[in-house]
């Protein structure tokens, strides 16, 4: 085995021979992975044998593998809104990022749940090769939550490994406007005999940017010039 010259990445730099066994015109051996994946040179140089006659033999072919051992990642990422938040956009595009390229990765790998579209948000315009994948979710028929992930062993790799889970990216569809209420008392169309009249408006869902200047108000009072204090 001492006659084999091997060479690589592998095994932290030292790939080995073990397991030499043969005799005559055959003969066999084992390089193991060892401590890391990696690249194997196998190589057998002139002169380390010779036949019956003393010949000495003349350099072998260098034989090279790489081992891959380690199945790809991938995340999903969206250019319409971060992670965990709300958008009012109706299509939501998705990109699915493999640490390096894969093959047999389809739309029908991509997993959607939530409350959007009637309960069954749908990925659609799907596309890409090797390590990058883009596609949309559509709101569909209703406003909602959207989750997209892609499940463990749904592509492989060049050495046939297969991927690890991804994220889960969540985002929720609201394309409704709030409504707003203004109430008061006493009740709207009545008369007061009060100086200070006291408002609430009621929104209903959160909102910002909402101020004192969004208020309209007229009338005959303070001069023709009622004011918001």
């Amino acid at each position: 085995s001492t006659d084999i010259t091997v060479s690589g990445t592998a095994n932290g730099g030292v790939p080995a021979v073990s397991n030499f066994a043969g005799s005559g015109t055959t003969y066999t051996f084992n390089v193991l992975r060892g401590s890391s994946d990696g690249t194997v040179l196998v190589s057998i140089p002139a002169t380390v044998a010779t036949d019956a006659a003393t010949n000495p033999n003349t350099a072998s072919n260098t034989y090279a593998l790489t081992i891959d051992s380690t199945g790809p990642t991938v995340a999903i990422t969206s250019s319409t809104a971060s992670n965990s938040t709300t958008t009012s956009s109706t299509t939501l595009s998705y990109t699915a990022t493999f640490s390096e390229s894969v093959i047999n990765f389809t739309s029908t790998d991509i997993t959607t749940s939530g409350t959007a579209n009637g309960g069954t948000p749908a990925v659609s315009n799907f596309a890409g090769s090797g390590t990058t994948y883009t596609f949309d979710v559509l709101r569909g028929t209703s406003d909602g939550t959207v989750d997209v992930s892609v499940g463990a062993a749904t592509a492989t790799d060049a050495a046939t490994n297969p991927n690890t889970a991804s994220n889960t990216y969540t985002l929720t569809i609201d394309t409704t406007g709030p409504t707003v209420i203004i109430t008061s008392s006493p009740v709207s169309g009545s008369t007061t005999g009060a100086t200070t009249l006291n408002y609430t408006a009621t929104f209903s869902e959160s909102v910002i940017n909402f101020t004192s200047t969004d208020i309209t108000v007229s009338g005959t009072a303070n001069g023709g010039v009622p004011a918001v204090s």
